[in-house]
């Protein structure tokens, strides 16, 4: 759940939301003015499988590429549309 508060709420008791964030996982939208200006999310906070999961995943579980691996690469990059560059760069 994201809490919205002001600015001048933060300001108040910056100590107490960040041991929200940190300890529950809390997410805050920071407003002022009525226009949100800022958002206050856990650190921790990870997105997709990190280095260590993958390699775990490759060395321990055998999730090797299988035989036809090499030509879906190169089917997915053929069918990508050509991308000129830009006319500064010609």
């Amino acid at each position: 759940m994201v809490h919205r508060i002001t600015t001048k709420e933060l300001v108040e008791s910056p100590g107490e939301i960040l041991c929200r964030v940190r300890d529950q996982g809390e997410r805050f939208l920071i407003e002022e003015n009525g226009r949100t200006v800022a958002s206050l999310n856990p650190a921790h906070e990870e997105k997709g499988a990190a280095l260590h999961q993958l390699l775990r995943g490759i060395f321990e579980d055998g999730l090797l590429p299988d035989e036809g691996f090499a030509a879906d690469v190169q089917a997915l990059q053929a069918s990508q549309p050509r991308v000129e560059p830009p006319w500064w760069g010609r």
